[in-house]
């Protein structure tokens, strides 16, 4: 009877690791089957306006649910002076307006009044060098200029509005080698509030509010020699710094042009590597780089716009970027848990440099380019508006072959160590299952902050076979564990 009993707790034991192992291979089978795009990112159209001067557009905004405006300078329809240009939905002009105090304007947001403010430079001869904004209604009319003169030369390169609708701006300034960042907090009538000075960096590209009511700034910080590295940058509601991070890749030069706070854990800075391809990371609210991606098959490229939306509950990180093989070539991405994915790539046969991007709350996207059309021989104000895909169910996020887990000893008597090959930082859960599938014991749930956990059998768990089970949005593998006491 024993002899009996054993053969037959031997076959049921085998019949469920087959079982097991069956639902691990069809598992894997399915994820793989998984790495494709359900539905395309689609153009919907594309435009270029200019006449026979270089006219350039720097950044976009949505000004209301079916107006796009952006900012940039032109030399077409005036003499390089700064100009904003809004296109409807369907990308018909609407208007055009151009600003002879300033030069070109490198930024736009839209104000709680409904109106806009551009940051940029100053150009007539009553402030040689110095930086400006030009405010307007939502028709590009103009409203009042100002102008600010700081130490050396400088421009304003980014700015975004407070909740109590004043201003924070940052530009750059200085000389030569001894350039850096200025960061000045504005009333919504453009007097000044404060003006700090930041030395970490010499170049800033982006500036956006963090959610404890300080500043991120995208840039760019100088190494020796002339050189530049990407710089992420942290301030807090006053403008000192809090922590700043540099790029330390050994060769090449790196920049940050667009920065995203997402949720309330940290933040996303996206830009050209020093090798020259689109790149994004991701940084903690210490100023910790935990992850990095990217696009290795881009030569000469950069990702130069991302925002955050909501999208079913959930926030998505899209990237627009461009880069320059066989002609101009632009590109979305979606960015999460460490990694660029749901790469979609447009070729344009021409010169083609995406240089801002912003998302519609309803996955409507739109872009700015320099662009030179076919024919032409000179840039011209480029804008594409895309149908975005921003899904980032288990379909489209992509296999990861390295993802495995490991531990040791095995059999373990009580105290098992665990090793975790899955990227920091993204949502992990582990557990604990019995022969029949039940889960007994949640061993880690969470953001994975190490690869290594150390697990402690509960007393009352008997001795016998389990399994191991890592899964994160995407993936989960299996792994069979003895206990013995």
């Amino acid at each position: 009877m024993g002899v009996d009993c054993n053969m037959k707790c031997n076959f049921l034991l085998t019949r469920i690791l087959f079982v097991f192992n069956l639902l691990k291979r069809v598992g894997f089978a399915v994820l793989l089957l998984g790495i494709h795009q359900t539905s395309a990112v689609e153009i919907e159209w594309s435009r270029s306006f200019g006449g026979n001067g270089n006219d350039y557009a720097n950044s976009v905004v949505m000004s209301n649910d079916s107006i796009i405006v952006f900012a940039g300078q032109t030399y077409s329809f005036a003499d390089g002076d700064g100009c904003m240009m809004a296109v409807s939905s369907n990308g018909d002009s609407i208007w055009l307006h151009s600003y002879p105090s300033v030069g070109r304007l490198f930024d736009v947001v839209k104000v709680a009044d409904g109106g806009l403010i551009a940051a940029g430079s100053w150009q007539d001869d009553s402030c040689i060098g110095c930086a400006g904004l030009v405010k307007t209604d939502s028709a590009g009319n103009e409203t009042w200029t100002r102008q600010y003169s700081i130490h050396g030369s400088s421009t304003f390169r980014s700015l975004c509005e407070l909740s109590n609708s004043d201003i924070a701006v940052v530009g750059d300034g200085g000389f030569g080698q001894q350039m850096f960042i200025v960061l000045l907090k504005l009333t919504s009538s453009g007097d000044t509030i404060w003006t700090r000075q930041i030395h970490e960096a010499w170049l800033a590209h982006k500036i956006v509010l963090s959610a404890d009511g300080g500043y991120l700034i995208a840039a760019q910080s100088p190494t020796e020699g002339s050189g530049f590295r990407a710089c992420a940058i942290k301030t807090d509601s006053m403008g000192s710094v809090t922590w700043s991070l540099v790029d330390t890749a050994s060769a090449g030069e790196s920049s940050y042009y667009d920065v995203a706070s997402v949720g309330d854990s940290g933040y996303v800075f996206v830009g050209s590597s020093a090798d020259s391809k689109p790149f994004a990371c991701y940084i903690d609210n210490s100023g910790n780089l935990r992850a990095e991606s990217s696009l290795e098959e881009y030569e000469r490229g950069a990702i130069r716009g991302v925002s955050v939306v909501e999208s079913e509950g959930d926030e998505q990180v899209v990237c627009f970027g461009s880069y320059s093989m066989n002609g101009g070539n632009k590109f979305t991405a979606l960015y999460r848990d460490g990694q660029l994915f749901n790469v979609y790539n447009f070729s344009f046969g021409s010169d083609c440099i995406l240089v801002s991007g912003c998302v519609a709350p309803n996955s409507i996207g739109y872009s700015v380019e320099w662009s030179v059309p076919e024919n032409l021989d000179n840039w011209q104000f480029g804008v594409t508006k895309y149908a975005l895909d921003s899904t980032t169910d288990v379909d489209n996020v992509p296999y990861n072959p390295d993802f495995s887990l490991s531990f040791y000893p095995n059999p373990f008597n009580s105290t098992l160590s665990i090793s975790l090959d899955v990227p920091l930082y993204q949502d992990v859960t582990l557990s604990l299952y019995d022969l029949l599938g039940r889960e007994v014991d949640v061993i880690y749930r969470g953001r994975l902050s190490s690869q290594t956990i150390s697990y402690v059998a509960p007393a009352g768990l008997a001795s016998g076979v389990y399994f191991l089970r890592v899964s994160t949005n995407s993936q989960s593998v299996l792994g069979k564990v003895v206990l013995l006491k």
